[in-house]
């Protein structure tokens, strides 16, 4: 077992170079990576991986810093390596491909599909839509979820005793531009419309320009009017360039969700047996898998641990040529990530008992890049030996 319960991380971010199958450690390019004998430092090729040709290795990275030398220490442009790799003592390997957010986007009204459910307003009525939204950007501003209540009055009727419906579009309309024109609101949601002239689901929806719509007037007109509020959830927070970047700045990851948007009457309670407006949810919301905010602040971790310390001031991190390392990942990007868990004995125990520590090895290269060598290459060593480990694909797992 371990002192520890967790496994000890090291974190390699890689370019687009290829991967190393000739050389050694020394000739790395900046961002390059690949696997070396443990003895020579040689590069391995495909055909050499297995635990007869090469019983240990360890996977090595080029140095992305610029000097090697700064002050009376040197040695910065060294590769950077792991702990000594054996097959046998390999518990597991996966990948998590990466994976951009994508907003929530929900109708109110006409589904998309079915005419039916296209809403339909009468005369000399209050409609009350109340949204609710939850997610962390919304209790980070405002100390709880974001909830309002928009109302449209539909006008007198020509005859109180038969009231007849009215334009559903205008009616949307008026809900968008409230939503729209919100001090608070408008931050986090954009509104707008949606008709169209038919009811097949492959009719595509017309977006409705409320500075030039007329309102229909004519009750068949009125009667197929076939439209839907859609409501687009985007919030973008405050957010540093890499200049005054701290790692301690927050980021966020978490998306807004409508949670419910329904008519409601004056007190605020559902109207139950109003069905005007259904709830379709076009496109869910979801989180970023391999951010480069993320893998940014891991790096920095690990520089740390080697006691490359990351400095806030960016004349300090000049002189110490740190922000060649730092610039090495783009933090708008998105990276697909490659890990390799594995346990290294310990040669010297104070107790006399067999001891061994986990390490976890985590590279993160740019999103689509080919890595065909990398997991062929690790998947023969792995399969060499019988210890039944094989690459595991957990990408948008738990999404």
């Amino acid at each position: 077992m371990s002192y520890f319960p967790n496994a000890f991380k090291k974190v390699f971010v890689g370019s687009n170079f290829s991967f190393a199958t000739t050389g050694k450690t020394e000739d790395l390019a900046p961002g390059q990576f690949g696997f070396f004998n443990s003895k020579t430092w040689t590069a391995i090729t495909t055909a050499n991986a297995n635990v007869t040709t090469n019983p240990e290795v360890v996977f090595a990275m080029g140095s992305y810093h610029v000097v090697d030398k700064i002050g009376s220490h040197g040695g910065y442009k060294e590769s950077i390596k792991s702990q000594i790799i054996n097959p046998r003592q390999v518990h597991r390997f996966w990948k998590v491909k990466g994976r951009s957010p994508q907003q929530q986007i929900i109708q109110l009204g006409w589904d998309g599909t079915n005419a039916s459910t296209a809403p339909k307003f009468v005369c000399d009525e209050n409609y009350h839509l109340r949204i609710d939204l939850k997610g962390s950007p919304a209790l980070r501003l405002l100390g709880h979820n974001a909830y309002h209540t928009f109302s449209v009055n539909t006008g007198c009727c020509s005859n109180v005793d038969t009231p007849e419906n009215v334009d559903p579009i205008n009616v949307l309309l008026q809900f968008a531009q409230q939503i729209n024109s919100d001090p608070i609101f408008s931050s986090f949601v954009y509104a707008d419309v949606i008709t169209t002239d038919g009811a097949d689901a492959d009719t595509l929806p017309d977006v409705v320009n409320p500075s030039t719509y007329v309102p229909l007037t004519d009750a068949t007109a009125i009667a197929n009017a076939i439209g839907a509020l859609r409501l687009t959830v985007a919030y973008v927070d405050t957010k540093f360039g890499d200049c005054s970047f701290n790692p301690r700045d927050h980021y966020e990851l978490e998306p807004l969700v409508i949670a419910s948007a329904e008519l409601v009457d004056e007190t605020g309670n559902p109207c139950s047996d109003f069905k005007q407006l259904v709830f379709t949810e076009k496109q869910s919301a979801r989180t970023a898998d391999g951010s480069g905010e993320q893998i940014l602040r891991g790096l920095i971790m690990t520089n740390n641990y080697r006691q490359e310390f990351y400095q806030t001031d960016p004349r300090r991190r000049e002189a110490e040529d740190i922000t060649s390392v730092h610039t090495a990942v783009s933090r708008n990007a998105i990276y697909d990530t490659y890990y390799i868990l594995h346990s290294v004995p310990r040669r010297s125990n104070p107790t006399g008992v067999y001891d061994s520590d986990l390490y976890l090895i985590q590279l993160s290269v740019p999103e689509n890049t080919d890595m065909t060598t990398f997991e062929t290459w690790f998947g023969n060593y792995i399969t060499s030996v019988t210890t039944g480990v094989a690459l595991e694909d957990l990408s948008g797992v738990g999404a």
